[in-house]
C-alpha cells in the first residue's frame, strides 16, 4: 500500500476553503489516487461513485480556477502540477535525483506521460541551466526519427550526464536543428564507430567526426594505405 504524505495546513488555505464539500473530495480523492509522479489515469466514473456525487471536468476547472492544481495532459489523464514537489522535496535538495532508486519510477511516468521531467532534475552549473529543455526533447525526435537503424533512445532522456553533454552540444553548433538533422542520417548510414555501433551519446560526442566522413569505411582503408607508405618512405 503506498502511503503519501498530507498537507496539514491543507484547511487552512483560503483556495481550498473556497471549494465545495463535492471538489475538496475530489481533490483529495486524485492526489492519494494519482501514481508516483501525480499523474491520475482519469476515471470520473469511479471517482463519482467513491464520492457519492457525480464529478466531471467541470468540477477539475472550478478547483483550478481557485487556485491551478492539475494539468490537462495530451494523453487524457491528469496532473497534479505541486504532487513531485510536496511528496518528494523534503531535504535541501529540491529536485529528483537520478541515483536515489525512490525516484526512478517518478522520471519513468513523467517520461511515460510525455511530461517534461527535466524540471524537477537537479540544477547544473553546466549546460543545463543555459538550455531550454524544449531543445533537448526536439534533439531526441528528430534522433528517433532520421536515425532509426541505430540504438534507439533508452536512459538518454532522464541522464544527468547525457543531457549536459547535449546542452554543451547544442551551445557549440549554435541551436542548428538542420545540422543536427544531417548529423543523425549520417550516423545512421555510418553505423558503427570503431566496431562499436552507435547511440545518441556516441554520435553527439564524435558530431565533427561524423560530418568530416571521418569515420567512412573508404576513407579508413585510404588513411591506411597513406600510413603504410609513409611508414615504408613512399611518396
Amino acid at each position: 500500500m503506498a502511503k503519501r504524505y498530507i498537507d496539514t495546513e491543507l484547511w487552512n488555505k483560503e483556495w481550498f476553503q473556497e471549494l465545495s464539500v463535492k471538489e475538496k473530495c475530489l481533490f483529495l480523492f486524485i492526489c492519494q489516487n494519482c501514481d508516483c509522479a501525480g499523474v491520475w489515469d482519469t476515471n470520473f466514473r469511479q471517482a463519482s461513485f467513491i464520492i457519492g456525487e457525480k464529478v466531471d471536468k467541470t468540477d477539475i476547472d472550478s478547483i483550478n480556477s481557485k487556485k491551478q492544481q492539475f494539468e490537462y495532459l495530451a494523453n487524457g489523464k491528469i496532473f497534479v502540477t505541486d504532487f513531485i514537489a510536496f511528496q518528494y522535496f523534503k531535504t535541501k535538495e529540491n529536485y529528483l535525483n537520478e541515483n536515489n532508486n525512490a525516484h526512478l519510477g517518478v522520471i519513468k511516468s513523467l517520461i511515460k506521460n510525455k511530461i517534461d521531467y527535466t524540471r524537477y532534475l537537479s540544477p547544473s552549473s553546466g549546460a543545463m541551466d543555459m538550455v531550454c529543455n524544449k531543445d533537448m526533447e526536439k534533439c531526441f525526435k528528430i534522433y528517433e526519427a532520421a536515425a532509426k537503424k541505430i540504438l534507439p533512445l533508452n536512459f538518454e532522456r532522464r541522464s544527468r550526464a547525457v543531457l549536459e553533454e547535449l546542452g554543451e552540444y547544442l551551445k557549440e553548433t549554435n541551436y542548428d536543428f538542420e545540422y543536427f538533422k544531417n548529423l543523425c542520417q549520417k550516423a545512421d548510414e555510418l553505423g558503427v564507430i570503431v566496431n562499436s555501433k552507435i547511440d545518441f551519446r556516441t554520435m553527439i560526442r564524435n558530431h565533427i567526426g561524423i560530418m568530416n566522413g571521418k569515420y567512412q569505411k573508404k576513407d579508413r582503408i585510404k588513411r591506411a594505405i597513406e600510413r603504410a607508405r609513409l611508414k615504408d618512405g613512399q611518396t
